[in-house]
């Protein structure tokens, strides 16, 4: 392995640690925070939604973006295949997180989770719109780049969800 692919991987690792690190202390600190805001009960629907949400991310994931690091030069093409079948897929998952709103509310017997999953929906649509040269950018060994996208978004998660729970309370 060349001496520039040994510094950009350490560099790289220093990165995505330091990431890793930020990233767990604002969920955690978010777990804390919205503990504190929401009673048991409304803590519980919470976590029945996210739950949810986490299944159907898992189910439905493609990992188009692997296949783009994979490639040895991928070009104008499948990146926008990817942009557009990761967009459609974040559509259908909201589709399905709508649909879904009132008979897991009717199957918890729980009228709260309705606005809840109608409000979660609109996160895969988001998703669905992630710019997929970040996967290249991860195959070139830029990770700077990653760290300042991860941790921006899980502090604009962060923010949101603290927020909310604050407007609930």
């Amino acid at each position: 392995m060349a001496r520039g692919t040994v510094n950009k991987l350490v560099r790289g690792g220093i990165w995505l640690t330091i990431a890793a690190f930020l990233i767990n202390l604002l969920q955690a600190l978010s777990t804390v925070i919205v503990a504190w805001f929401l009673t048991p009960e409304d803590y519980g629907v919470v976590a029945v939604a996210m739950t949810l949400q986490l299944i159907i991310i898992a189910v439905t994931n493609m990992q188009l973006g692997e296949a783009l690091i994979r490639q040895s030069d991928p070009g104008e093409q499948e990146i926008s295949a990817v942009w557009t079948l990761n967009a459609i897929r974040g559509l259908i998952m909201a589709a399905i997180f709508v649909a879904l709103a009132w008979p897991v509310a009717h199957f918890y017997g729980d009228s709260r989770l309705v606005p809840v999953l109608l409000v979660l929906s609109l996160s895969p649509i988001l998703l669905g719109l992630e710019n997929p040269k970040r996967f290249i950018q991860q195959r070139d060994l830029i990770f700077h780049q990653e760290f300042l996208i991860t941790v921006l978004q899980k502090l604009a998660a962060f923010v949101t969800t603290v927020g909310i729970a604050a407007i609930w309370h």
